[in-house]
């Protein structure tokens, strides 16, 4: 039949058996009742680097043992940074000149005057602070079955 031929009092049995789709679009599924979107696809090892890389770039809060906290951000300058200062810093302790300080602008652009001790520390600090991050994305990649959707919260990452 063509769109000419087209009689509206003419219309097949089942034509009006049609189900009210409003809302529904390519994928969506259908119970039996109402249509529903699809589900969201699993998690995949992408997004949880991705979710890695966010937190690490976040960064943290370095306590020394002196109680002083320094903020960090973890971007690329900021990690070469300290590493740099941590090298110069067991380099001065080798020798002998551990006890001169270094001048460090934190996160929120606060200087802080260090040892080369508390050099030391804080790149452990930061570091380790690192390491669990990568550590807790691994524990999520490489668990038993798929990657929790809620691998987004603080309960599976440091603090």
């Amino acid at each position: 039949m063509s769109v000419a031929e087209f009689d509206p009092e003419n219309l097949p049995d089942w034509a009006g058996e049609w189900i009210d789709a409003t809302g529904a679009s390519k994928g969506h599924l259908w119970d039996g009742e109402v249509f529903s979107a699809p589900p969201a696809p699993a998690a995949s090892s992408a997004d949880v680097n991705a979710e890695r890389d966010r937190r690490i770039l976040r960064g943290t809060t370095v306590v020394l043992a002196s109680g002083l906290a320094i903020p960090l951000v973890g971007d690329a300058t900021t990690q070469s940074n300290l590493q740099g200062l941590a090298i110069t810093a067991q380099q001065l302790i080798d020798a002998g000149t551990g006890s001169t300080t270094t001048n460090f602008r934190d996160a929120l652009n606060e200087i802080h005057v260090l040892t080369q001790p508390q050099v030391l520390e804080l790149w452990a600090g930061a570091m380790a602070y690192v390491t669990a991050v990568f550590e807790a994305s691994w524990a999520l990649k490489d668990g038993m079955g798929l990657i929790p959707a809620d691998y987004r919260a603080d309960t599976h990452w440091p603090s």
